[in-house]
């Protein structure tokens, strides 16, 4: 109940804590960092997952798999508690990149019978996933899914290029869209809604001809025209077609409802009433026609209710099932897009529809005949909650529309807990009276017990040993900023560590403004009557010189390493090995020396990601606030 309560909102848990005995937001925040959720197929979210779907029935546990890639801010970030950099490509157990991620590949499975839903794992990608990976997870989350008891009879995903050579690579064409898995035939279609939208933006650009009739956008646009010529006040025919859905600005090709109303039926029957008017020429009500055969094919491929098709105005609407005419209208539908003519040949979209509409056909005879469906609501096999989830996601952290790797991983975390603690089945059964959020957080329990879970090391690229040698001359405002650094180390680490030997070996309390690389000290130092530094702590030369050449061994492995996991670890133990004679001549406490290695790697990789993150902003562009304002 607590942890329902905690995802409502930070103010809603703050009012409910007044009212009820609940834990505090850092126990909840201890029990969830438990949780591993890192990139890959994690065992936790299968092992949990698990535990429900021994509560589902046979037809509950059928489901698709979607497959969608969303977009990510470029930058860096350490993560302390895994010991990386998160940022950089990363496909889990496959390994990573030392190439910035700009893209977040994610993995959700939903219900055909039953309107349950759950995102699986996410991962990291470089402008996009490379269709030879993509291949391999999906075949790779169907066995794990169904190890579990889901059987998975749909994966979908939208036409991008990785999309496409992942279904070429696992032998999928038009005429056979499914591939045997897991001793079951799963269907790989494409997402209508992106394929109404790419028919839309083609037709915008090229004319179709369609058994000799021909098609032209510049039809919708004269419809438009003499739709506004009648002012603000004047009836329309289309009162929902604007100027945006004709000229497209930014973002608008991404919307569907645009779509969708452009290749409406209203549009259709307004265009085929001004030609029989004589206010626009005869062969505008070809466009008439595709725009009406658009709308009733996309609406066959998004039922959402089940509707008597005797008495629904738009029987496509409906469910599909043995009294609807589904089938056959999708066959004379796939005769019909085989007879386009376009004049560029780069066009995928209606190849990318054939192809779904004969998947369709296939999964439903399938789940009439060997799983026992009477109906099938055609709108589970899109991918619309998993762009609803993206939509969730941007809205988290303040409507952060680009968020960066670490952000979306922590946002994910959070919606993949909430689904977890959300009720399946039919009926709408109370939260208190569902035993599934006593498992998850009784699971989360014991994850947080586990002190030492094991991390798999995922780099692609091993650990390389630098030769020792001499640090680079560095210039004297460079040599200032290392002693300063090393004063800030001192005063740290005596903080923790009282011993006079090490104090003796770091620290020179004798030191007078003689040397020019104490300058800063000086000036940064607050006036004490009798000192030339203040307050701040000087280090010894012998001190001085150890930093500066763990200083030169970080930047060299830094380089080498960042794309790894246990990467402090990694860097520290090259510092150890080649400064060993140094550490020796100081004469440190083995304590102290791990304190002081431990403090500087950490420093110098939080510094390191900052101004790396810096220089990716070096494009100015207008503030994303003014920027929607401007638009109301």
């Amino acid at each position: 109940m607590a942890i329902s309560l905690y995802y409502q909102g930070p103010k809603s848990y703050k009012h409910q804590s007044n009212i009820f005995h609940l834990p505090h937001k850092r126990s909840i925040d201890r029990w969830l960092e438990g949780m591993q959720f890192n990139t890959g197929f994690e065992c936790d979210i299968f092992n949990i997952l698990s535990k429900r779907v021994e509560k589902m029935s046979t037809r509950e546990r059928v489901c698709v798999l979607l497959v969608d890639e969303v977009s990510l801010k470029e930058g860096l970030s350490y993560n302390e508690k895994e010991d990386t950099i998160d940022g950089l490509e990363d496909f889990g157990y496959m390994g990573r990149t030392k190439r910035l991620a700009n893209q977040g590949l994610v993995f959700m499975v939903r219900g055909l019978t039953t309107n349950w839903k759950q995102p699986l794992a996410y991962f990291f990608a470089r402008d996009s996933t490379p269709d030879t990976y993509l291949e391999k997870l999906i075949e790779d989350c169907i066995t794990k899914l169904y190890s579990i008891g889901l059987v998975v009879k749909a994966c979908i995903g939208d036409q991008g290029v990785g999309n496409r050579g992942a279904f070429r690579n696992l032998g999928i064409t038009v005429e056979k869209p499914y591939k045997n898995m897991c001793e079951q035939n799963v269907y790989f279609m494409y997402d209508p809604p992106h394929l109404l939208k790419s028919i839309r933006n083609n037709l915008k650009q090229h004319n179709f001809d369609i058994e000799g009739k021909i098609v032209k956008w510049d039809y919708i646009v004269q419809y438009f025209d003499i739709e506004t010529k009648r002012g603000n006040t004047g009836l329309r025919a289309s009162h929902k077609l604007t100027q945006k859905h004709i000229t497209l600005p930014p973002f608008s090709k991404m919307s569907v409802p645009i779509a969708a109303q452009t290749l409406s039926r209203s549009v259709a029957t307004g265009i085929n009433t001004y030609v029989a008017c004589n206010e626009m020429p005869p062969e505008a009500a070809f466009t008439a026609d595709f725009c009406y055969k658009m709308d009733e094919l996309f609406d066959s491929v998004n039922s959402r209710n089940i509707v008597n098709p005797e008495i629904c105005t738009k029987p496509m609407k409906s469910a599909v099932s043995a009294a609807t005419t589904h089938i056959d209208f999708w066959r004379e539908k796939i005769k019909w897009l085989k007879s386009w003519k376009i004049d560029s040949s780069h066009i995928q979209c209606v190849q990318g529809w054939i192809l779904t509409l004969n998947a369709l056909i296939m999964l439903w005879d399938e789940l009439r005949l060997h799983w026992g469906f009477e109906f099938l609501l055609v709108s589970r096999c899109n991918q619309d909650c998993l762009e609803n989830l993206f939509s969730v996601l941007r809205q988290k952290g303040g409507s952060n529309d680009n968020p960066q790797c670490n952000q979306f991983r922590n946002c994910l975390k959070a919606a993949v807990v909430d689904r977890f603690l959300r009720p399946i089945g039919r009926n709408c059964r109370h939260l208190s009276d569902d035993d599934n959020d006593k498992e998850f957080v009784h699971y989360l329990l014991e994850c947080t017990k586990s002190t030492s879970r094991p991390h798999p090391d995922r780099s692609l690229l091993t650990s390389h040993q630098v030769p020792i040698a001499t640090p680079a001359p560095r210039s004297l405002s460079e040599d200032n900023v290392l002693v300063y650094i090393c004063g800030y180390l001192c005063h740290k680490i005596s903080a923790k560590h009282v011993c006079i030997t090490c104090q003796n070996a770091m620290v020179d309390n004798e030191q007078i403004l003689c040397d020019p690389r104490l300058l800063l000290c000086h000036f940064r130092a607050a006036e004490v009557e009798g000192k030339d530094f203040g307050l701040l702590q000087v280090a010894t030369p012998a001190f001085i010189e150890l930093i500066s050449q763990f200083d030169y061994i970080f930047k060299t492995q830094f380089h080498i390493l960042h794309h790894s996991n246990k990467l402090a670890e990694s860097i520290k133990r090259q510092i150890q090995i080649q400064t060993f004679h140094q550490q020796q001549l100081l004469q440190l406490c083995p304590t102290t020396l791990q304190e002081i290695m431990a403090l500087f790697v950490r420093m110098r990789l939080h510094h390191a990601i900052k101004h790396f993150n810096k220089a990716l902003r070096t494009t100015k562009r207008k503030n994303r606030k003014y920027m929607k304002l401007s638009h109301l």
